[in-house]
């Protein structure tokens, strides 16, 4: 199966971090792409429909680049006829999920499903608040567990709300080490909330 990560100019710092902890953790048999949209960022949907209408997959991995896995990947990431999205991220319940069914965080999507949705959107955050609304409302179904298949914090570890910095909550000192080869240690940080964050701390 093939696993799509969209990213943009400035997300390309961190994708040899993505690329080995993907190398990592992912067990073999998975095409990984990386994309990066450097337009107008109400055209993401539109790059992201234009690629995946290339293929011919009926399911396909989906999410942004910028999410760092911490721990190897459990089996379940096949593509399940039945499901048109499987949220791989904790969900608050095992079971069908109605809340946040489109979300740019890894999910096994039926493709054409995902196609139909970005269709009808612009940005990454229309894509998860509107996307959700028409998802549900075009009778599509998610599935989720709160056990997730991939480990990784619940924020992204790169956003405007902290230029420069690094979000490596999660992570164990080894792989720290790998984000240390491209960013200095000031720009390390434990979480990505709004305003004041902790600074990270060598151990």
């Amino acid at each position: 199966m093939k696993i799509i990560l969209v990213g943009h100019p400035g997300s390309q710092k961190i994708v040899p971090i993505t690329k080995h902890l993907i190398k990592k953790y992912l067990p073999n048999g998975y095409e990984v792409i990386f994309l990066s949209y450097d337009g107008e960022i109400g055209g993401w949907s539109l790059f992201c429909r234009k690629y995946l209408e290339t293929l011919e997959d009926e399911g396909v991995i989906f999410g942004l680049d910028d999410y760092l896995i911490s721990e190897p990947i459990c089996s379940g990431l096949a593509f399940n006829k039945d499901w048109n999205c499987h949220k791989l991220c904790a969900c608050p319940d095992d079971g069908w999920q109605t809340e946040w069914t489109c979300t740019t965080q890894w999910s096994v999507w039926e493709r054409d499903v995902l196609i139909d949705i970005l269709r009808k959107t612009s940005t990454p955050w229309d894509f998860e608040i509107n996307g959700t609304k028409l998802f549900n409302d075009r009778g599509y179904n998610c599935y989720g567990f709160k056990d997730p298949a991939i480990q990784y914090a619940d924020e992204s570890s790169l956003s405007n709300r902290h230029p420069g910095k690094i979000n490596v909550r999660g992570l164990c000192d080894e792989d720290i080490q790998e984000v240390l080869k491209y960013y200095d240690e000031d720009d390390l940080i434990i979480g990505m909330p709004e305003g004041e964050v902790e600074k990270w701390k060598k151990s």
